[in-house]
């Protein structure tokens, strides 16, 4: 009992607040093939976040690595368009951008540069906020 209430201590407060929106959130944008291409297009660097809400490795990237001060600063600074490909119900067009990448689920993180679009970053499946900035920085 001491165990299983320390636990729920320590992480279960976190664990309620994941996928919880506050002031602070980032504007996400739909995902669809067309608005990605239009935003790169239109010289836009892209964001896309490939998630589902029943993904607990990706409501936890988002609240520790994604959703934060230096990241939104970043988004905002660059005008990266950040686009959010919500999988929760299997979506046929997210299924197959997730194909062009060689993945069969989510998370998937990936950064389009619009200068290049032919050569997006896909960034590793546990993220961290340091490996995220770190990316965003490369883009003009």
């Amino acid at each position: 009992a001491a165990i299983s209430w320390g636990g729920w201590y320590f992480l279960g407060e976190k664990f309620t607040q994941i996928g919880k929106a506050d002031s602070n959130s980032i504007a996400w944008v739909d995902f669809s093939e067309a608005r990605v291409k239009s935003e790169l297009a239109a010289g836009r660097n892209v964001f896309i976040d490939f998630t589902a809400d029943w993904c607990i490795t990706c409501k936890f990237n988002e609240r520790t690595a994604i959703n934060t001060p230096a990241v939104r600063a970043l988004l905002a600074e660059k005008k990266i368009v950040p686009i959010k490909a919500d999988w929760t119900n299997s979506n046929p067009e997210i299924t197959a951008a997730l194909k062009t990448f060689g993945r069969v689920g989510v998370p998937l993180y990936v950064i389009s540069p619009a200068a290049d679009p032919a050569n997006p970053i896909v960034l590793p499946e546990l993220l961290t906020e340091s490996i995220l900035v770190e990316a965003l920085k490369k883009l003009p």
